[in-house]
């Protein structure tokens, strides 16, 4: 259900979610404080002692907690405690394939409105009388097809089939036991441990070590631009882009003598890749093209502002940095990004968005939280 959130557009629509949650026992909460309706019409929130304004869109995914009475879904299940009607068959999607995929996500469809519907979408020949009862619930988010395509996930790409070699016998330069923590920690499906993982790989700048890490991944320009991970770095769809974050660093952290490293860091132009930490990718100097649309859990963009020959920029990393709590950010860096994706805007907020890089320039070069850049409201 708290995929509901990225579909919020005003005050209105978070009222009516919050009046769901208020009505079924599930507590709307910001860091343990629980969100009132007060919060939501002045768009304050008390921190006991002094306020905190918050924006009213799709940032609110990470920005509030929902606490439910029989606690959280299973992971994937981000349509848990949605039950919804289609009102009327969808223009541009095969309704039935969409409603597949929201059971597969933990949700329920139904044809008949009862106090426990929470979202209607309209599509072709929406009823009105069915509308209108869903406003008289007032806890009802009712979206158009567009709307709600925008916050169903991405549907994940097949993985690529590849032939498995025979793993080569180790050379004599490798500690088993060395291999066997870094694998440890490169799986843990934590940034942290595989940050740990990573700085430990470095420090012992063994070129076999990165070979035995590296051997079977491959580079496939045909595929989008996709790195193809041996068995080490491959995993289930919730861990790869944890997998692909120890990989990318493993690629980029290799010593200079490790010639697998050095290809790959040369050969990539473009790439599509789900990964959690950015910085790696400074080391891919000749990226022209990124697609990081699906890293949801993204924690920084500090790999891209060095890329000088990166040109491409999926306009869903601009987007992102607005809707995801990210650590501190240095403004420079944010700028020159938001310079390379302005020529992918509507043309009508070029100028808009101009000028706000050049207003925020003056700002100087701190660190500044992302929450203070309100792109959003331009794009």
């Amino acid at each position: 259900m708290k995929s509901l959130l990225k579909a919020i557009r005003s005050s209105e629509d978070l009222t009516c979610l919050f009046n769901f949650c208020e009505n079924n026992g599930i507590e709307m909460s910001r860091k343990g404080y629980a969100i009132t309706l007060e919060n939501i019409q002045t768009g304050v929130i008390n921190w006991g002692g002094y306020g905190s304004v918050f924006s009213i869109g799709p940032n609110l995914f990470n920005y509030l907690t929902l606490k439910y009475p029989d606690g959280d879904p299973p992971r994937g299940k981000t349509f848990a405690h949605v039950k919804m009607i289609f009102n009327g068959d969808l223009k541009n999607n095969d309704t039935e394939e969409v409603i597949q995929r929201i059971e597969k996500l933990g949700g329920l469809v139904v044809q008949n409105i009862d106090k426990k519907i929470n979202l209607i979408v309209n599509g072709k020949d929406a009823n009105k009388q069915l509308v209108k009862k869903a406003e008289k619930l007032n806890h009802v988010l009712i979206l158009d097809e567009k709307r709600f395509i925008e916050i169903l996930p991405a549907i994940r790409k097949k993985p690529i089939k590849r032939k498995v070699k025979p793993r080569k016998d180790l050379p004599n330069t490798v500690d088993k036991k060395v291999l066997n923590n870094l694998k440890k920690l490169f799986i843990s499906r934590d940034n942290d441990l595989i940050s740990q993982g990573l700085e430990m790989f470095r420090s012992l700048e063994n070129a076999d070590v990165s070979k035995y890490f590296l051997d079977e991944v491959q580079y496939a320009t045909k595929a989008d631009g996709r790195l193809i991970p041996n068995p080490i770095f491959s995993g289930t769809a919730p861990a790869q882009p944890y997998l692909n974050y120890a990989l990318l660093g493993v690629i980029a952290y290799a010593p200079d003598d490790c010639e697998i490293a050095n290809n790959l860091k040369n050969s990539v132009k473009f790439l599509d890749i789900e990964t959690t930490i950015s910085s790696p990718l400074a080391a891919f100097q000749n990226l022209e093209s990124l697609d990081l649309s699906n890293s949801e859990g993204l924690e920084d963009l500090d790999g891209i502002a060095s890329l000088k020959k990166l040109q491409h920029i999926v306009k869903s990393v601009i987007l992102g940095a607005c809707s995801r709590p990210f650590r501190l950010f240095n403004l420079s860096q944010f700028i020159t990004i938001l310079s390379r994706a302005v020529r992918f805007l509507r043309p009508s907020k070029l100028l808009t968005i101009r000028t706000y890089i050049s207003n925020i320039s003056s700002l100087g070069s701190d660190p500044i939280p992302f929450s203070k850049v309100k792109l959003s409201e331009l794009i």
